[in-house]
């Protein structure tokens, strides 16, 4: 009899050990973004909202730490958030992050805002890429931010009261570029939470009830969490490493430069290999950017400028001309409507005048080494002087650049008569009489 208790016993704890462990635990995916919103980063977020679907997870956090970005991969992760079926917390963090421009907009798209102490966002507001120097450019540069102001507020609108923040507010960070901190923010209705963690979200999270953007409610259960970090793969690091418009422009002044380094020395082998492989990656950059094409016209024509500067005697106004195209072409070179994805200047100016100054300087290298007597072989004795060591007429010998060589003339020479070399035949030199 107390054999049979003590194995209903065991059964009985295997039992509750087994419950204890099957209990189902809360999934809580989190994201970490903190780059600029680009082609790569609003992948990242779509697949991983998918995944997060498939998986049944309870919540989805998007950690995120960027400057701004591309309106069009915005739209495309705030397309997908609003159609998750998991409620998204977008949390800006760490402390000393933000979330401006594109990343405001998403900030505000989440079923749940929330921000780390000491960290701010807003600044939402379009710059485009013209320059206004001019009365016409400045007219141009009124029309489109009209447009964009109008655009951005509508989009803005959309999304913020549908969540049931303080919509004049997230407005103004449109039309006025109003940025906030994080207890700004949260005072002012713009967030609903500030947190120092993750472990802190899910812990003030548990018990709340999300009202989804299609207006469904969900009761979040995160009394037992498994916290699911998915960073960015490797390949994607280093594709978002290359939608930087920065790296674009550096990759094409280094693989120009790589170029005319072996095209200006045959043989090296390394520049033309670093040239090429750089080129290649800026091809590819430019498929993940979205890439003006009258910025690439500029950018050859700036090229074509600087070998013009080494062919013809233009004071330096192609050079000049070549510069101006090249800064141009590279502000243009990203159909972007704000400046934080363009190329910035400190990028743009030192890689342009470094690619004209070695274009120039290589090019008028070749050009001379062409244009120059040549110093060695049959044609580089060709007008050296030398002279006579016997008398020459049909055969004679003459001394020349440390050498005896058997000449001949068609008129009398003399020796120790000064000589000129004329022409080369085989290995004997017709010389004249050189005239004192």
């Amino acid at each position: 009899m107390s054999k049979l208790l003590g194995i209903t016993g065991i059964i009985i704890l295997l039992l509750t050990v087994g419950s204890v462990f099957s209990a189902e635990r809360s999934l809580v995916y989190v994201i970490r973004v903190d780059t600029a919103i680009q082609p790569v980063a609003a992948q990242y977020i779509v697949d991983n909202i998918d995944k997060a679907e498939e998986e049944g997870a309870d919540l989805f956090i998007i950690e995120q730490n960027t400057p701004g970005g591309l309106g069009e991969s915005m739209r495309t992760a705030i397309q997908r958030m609003l159609k998750s079926k998991v409620p998204v917390a977008v949390y800006v963090a760490p402390s000393g992050a933000r979330a401006a421009s594109a990343g405001f907009f998403i900030l505000m798209a989440a079923d749940i805002a929330i921000m780390a102490p000491g960290t701010n966002t807003g600044a939402a507001h379009p710059i485009p890429l013209v320059d206004s120097s001019k009365e016409k450019d400045e007219e141009l540069t009124k029309t489109m931010m009209k447009k964009l102001e109008s655009d951005s507020t509508a989009y803005m609108k959309t999304i913020v009261e549908k969540r049931g923040r303080n919509v004049e507010l997230a407005l103004k960070a449109v039309s006025e570029s109003k940025s906030f901190s994080a207890q700004e923010a949260l005072k002012d209705n713009i967030i609903e939470y500030v947190c120092k963690d993750i472990d802190e979200i899910v812990k003030v999270l548990n018990g709340k009830t999300i009202t989804m953007f299609d207006e469904k409610e969900i009761k979040l259960d995160l009394e037992n969490p498994h916290v699911k970090v998915v960073m960015m793969s490797k390949r994607q690091r280093f594709l978002s490493l290359l939608a930087d418009p920065n790296i674009t422009f550096i990759l094409l002044g280094i693989g120009m430069l790589g170029i005319f380094f072996e095209l200006s020395n045959p043989g090296l082998i390394l520049p033309g290999i670093v040239g090429a492989v750089c080129l290649i990656l800026f091809f590819f950059s430019v498929q993940i950017l979205p890439v003006n094409l009258t910025g690439i016209i500029f950018i050859v024509l700036a090229i074509i400028m600087f070998v013009l500067e080494a062919k013809v005697q233009s004071y330096g106004m192609l050079a000049l001309g070549g510069v101006i195209s090249m800064i141009v072409g590279g502000l243009m070179l990203i159909d972007v409507p704000r400046t934080e994805m363009g190329v910035s200047l400190s990028v743009l100016i030192p890689i342009t005048i470094g690619v004209a100054v070695v274009t120039v300087f290589l090019l008028t290298l070749a050009i001379r080494a062409h244009r120059a007597k040549p110093t060695t072989g049959d044609k580089g004795l060709i007008g050296l002087a030398g002279i006579a060591r016997t008398d020459v007429k049909s055969e004679g010998k003459v001394f020349v650049f440390g050498e005896l060589w058997d000449a001949y003339s068609d008129e009398e020479i003399h020796a120790n008569d000064k000589v000129v070399i004329e022409r080369v035949e085989g290995f004997k030199l017709y010389v004249k009489k050189k005239e004192t």
